[in-house]
């Protein structure tokens, strides 16, 4: 999928193969890490249903090869141990906990562990006063 769209930076063709393996949800989020392809990805996000191919044409006639490399930004990633942890102590569900994670830093998350491991079976969690 990365050398697909390293050809549509390079204004090369693409194959049905290519074309086949683009996400126009991930093309977005790519053309999201150059600021000078922002304002093209929000327009392709406001009018989604234009078909793939022309979506790709606009953003060549646009960048006119003027941009060489755009890094994916890529989201933070959360291990899913540090999810159960989390879960377990607040006793919430693991898409709570991963709404947690963002918050807690690793020396609490750590804290969290220790406190797990020092319980015996069937001991609860001491919290606050």
């Amino acid at each position: 999928m990365f050398n697909a769209f390293k050809k549509i930076l390079n204004l090369e063709d693409l194959t049905q193969e290519d074309l086949d393996k683009i996400s126009p949800f991930l093309m977005l989020r790519w053309l999201e890490g150059n600021p000078g392809c922002l304002q093209i990805a929000q327009f392709l996000n406001v009018y989604n249903k234009i078909p793939l191919e022309a979506q790709i044409e606009f953003i060549k006639s646009i960048t006119q090869g003027r941009i060489k490399y755009i890094k994916f930004i890529k989201g933070n990633k959360v291990e899913s141990k540090e999810l159960d942890l989390i879960s377990k102590y607040f006793k919430i569900s693991l898409d709570k906990a991963l709404l947690y994670s963002e918050f807690l830093s690793k020396e609490d998350i750590k804290s969290i562990e220790s406190q797990l491991d020092s319980l015996e079976p069937g001991q609860k969690i001491k919290r606050g006063k």
